[in-house]
């Protein structure tokens, strides 16, 4: 389920006690996603997909170090595994 926009949650007049179940089922499926993520296979999922992911930005991160040094410029000033690591902390 994507996340509902407050226009759009606005447009469907959900705020309004008539349109409470509505209300609440849409509540409902986000707190599902929630309850989901907290279960141990789908954690596991989620670090294998995490750690596989920094394995492949620290082989960029070394790429765009070599691309540079070919072409005689100074290593980036930057290191995008440790930005990637700081977005989840």
């Amino acid at each position: 389920m994507p996340p509902m926009s407050d226009a759009l949650w606005a447009s469907k007049e959900l705020d309004n006690e008539e349109n409470i179940e509505e209300a609440m089922a849409i509540i409902q499926q986000a707190v599902n996603v929630f309850k989901r993520q907290l279960k141990p296979e789908i954690q596991g999922e989620m670090r294998t997909i995490y750690n596989k992911a920094w394995c492949e930005i620290d082989v960029f991160q070394d790429a765009i170090v070599a691309l540079r040094s070919s072409n005689g410029e100074p290593a980036p000033d930057f290191n995008i595994a440790k930005l990637w690591q700081e977005y989840f902390e």
